[in-house]
């Protein structure tokens, strides 16, 4: 039997699609349970706060190692996960698959490669490293951002520019059909960010729009969970976007969000802007199971690049 060492406590949020003022939520229970909660922005819980997906047909079980993502495709909510279909924690039983709206093998992850492709320059990865990647596109340039985040070894946080070439999407049709990627990446590593970062961390990145609406203008932003004796508070790091198209090391420290929001050091972390109230609304578990919003007000990011 092949075990997982780390065990995340899922947490994927989207914006509702019918619903512009509402945050749908997916995350994992304490029974490693698919559940489902509506959120209003800035607002009470929805009237399902905390309901499960039971009477949609869905009945998933998630591997302890499994981090969630959520996606909207002509207004549907997709939701990407680990199931497991052991009683037991074992990884040969791991299945990527998606869990809502119904439940869809995709691929079994354990042992095949066959159809893997690797990227050029990724290397010094943590072990158990959270994943985010995030997108911006620029409609009056044509130009796009794809950046993928995640911990070097020494726990410092880096972002892998995809780089501009169109072989670096992935495509889902029946199956996954990953193309070659662009020799054109780029690889940037927060230096200072190894004596915060716990290991490892949740990460997720967002791309905040600049006042002007420019993509160069526009700033990543990455958010993690940062160790400071055993206490855990949610971290950002932010950049422009013209920072992540060199390879380089980036002296930006990292900066608690508000005052201190304390995180569950296993939660991963979902997020949604706010254009609205020109902020980013952060998702996560508490250490006591709560499932809280944190809002991190876009006027915070105007000291954060240097």
């Amino acid at each position: 039997m092949s075990k997982i060492q780390h065990t995340w406590a899922a947490v994927s949020a989207i914006p509702n699609p019918l619903k512009p003022s509402e945050t749908i939520i997916f995350s994992s229970g304490n029974d490693r349970k698919l559940s489902v909660d509506r959120r209003t922005i800035g607002g009470t819980p929805g009237s399902n706060s905390d309901s499960r997906l039971k009477g949609l047909g869905v009945e998933v079980n998630l591997a302890e190692s499994s981090q969630l993502v959520s996606t909207i495709y002509q207004d549907v909510v997709t939701v990407y996960g680990i199931s497991n279909s052991s009683r037991t924690e074992d990884a040969s039983k791991y299945e990527l698959c998606m869990v809502s709206p119904i439940k869809a093998l995709i691929k079994n992850i354990w042992g095949d490669e066959s159809d893997a492709r690797h990227l050029t320059g990724l290397d010094s990865v943590l072990p158990g490293t959270s994943l985010s990647v995030t997108y911006s596109y620029d409609r009056a340039t044509s130009t796009e951002t794809r950046v993928l985040i995640y911990q070097r070894v020494d726990r410092s946080i880096t972002m892998y520019n995809f780089g501009s070439n169109q072989g670096a999407i992935l495509r889902l049709h029946v199956s996954i059909d990953v193309v070659d990627f662009a020799d054109s990446h780029t690889v940037s590593t927060f230096i200072g960010s190894a004596a915060y970062a716990n290991e490892p961390s949740s990460l997720a990145a967002v791309v905040v729009p600049s006042q002007d609406g420019s993509l160069e203008g526009s700033r990543i932003v990455l958010y993690f969970i940062a160790n400071s004796d055993r206490n855990f508070y949610l971290y950002f790091l932010a950049c422009s976007v013209g920072d992540s198209k060199a390879s380089q090391s980036l002296s930006n420290k990292p900066q608690q969000v508000g005052t201190g929001y304390p995180c569950m050091p296993s939660s991963q972390l979902g997020v949604s802007l706010d254009s609205a109230h020109k902020q980013t609304i952060i998702w996560a578990r508490t250490a006591a199971g709560d499932l809280v919003s944190m809002p991190h007000p876009w006027v915070d990011l105007t000291s954060s690049d240097s």
